[in-house]
């Protein structure tokens, strides 16, 4: 974990390497710096990747990289995953996922072979065998902080740190979360 004082955000796994990489390339962070590290805080053993999906435009090559790290990263497939997720469930106001409380409904939801009906049952066919097929891998969960719903926004003018909105737990880690651990405490 690494908080950076000139643009205060809490950085894990990829994002701390990508971070130090561009600091040497005297790289200027902006809100598309924010969006890289929140993605590559999904990943482990990608910087390389990640400075070069820095440096793309917006396009093909760019969207073929992504790919390629989602295909390679079960965390990152799993973050992106459960954005579609979350969507859903807020639109049918079952519960949300920037919440602690919300990530272990539907972790229990998912543990429990799906049993209760959280989605809708077009939605529940295409993305409940994908969970499923992620959630028996065991690498870990994407959660939100213990401070969920923290307004980024404000924090940066504050200069307080920024957690990202979703972070990639081991699953020791997601068992410490699970039992409402200190936020610091998970990452001992």
């Amino acid at each position: 974990m690494l908080i950076d004082p000139a643009y205060p955000m809490i950085l894990r796994n990829d994002a701390e390497r990508v971070h130090r990489n561009a600091v040497r390339r005297d790289f200027s962070i902006g809100k598309d710096t924010y969006d890289l590290y929140a993605l590559s805080g999904l990943t482990r053993g990608e910087e390389k990747l990640w400075a070069k999906f820095a440096t793309l435009a917006q396009g093909k090559p760019r969207y073929d990289l992504l790919q390629k790290l989602v295909a390679r990263q079960p965390a990152l497939r799993l973050g992106l995953l459960l954005d579609d997720v979350a969507e859903a469930l807020l639109i049918v106001g079952v519960a949300d996922l920037r919440t602690r409380e919300g990530a272990l409904l539907v972790l229990e939801w998912i543990d429990d072979d799906f049993g209760a009906p959280l989605l809708p049952p077009s939605v529940a066919r295409e993305i409940t065998p994908k969970l499923r097929a992620l959630r028996r891998r065991r690498f870990g969960w994407v959660v939100p902080p213990h401070s969920g719903g923290k307004d980024h926004g404000k924090a940066a003018e504050d200069g307080a740190a920024m957690e990202y909105p979703r972070i990639w737990l081991s699953e020791a880690q997601l068992e410490r979360y699970r039992a409402d651990a200190d936020w610091s405490a998970i990452f001992e």
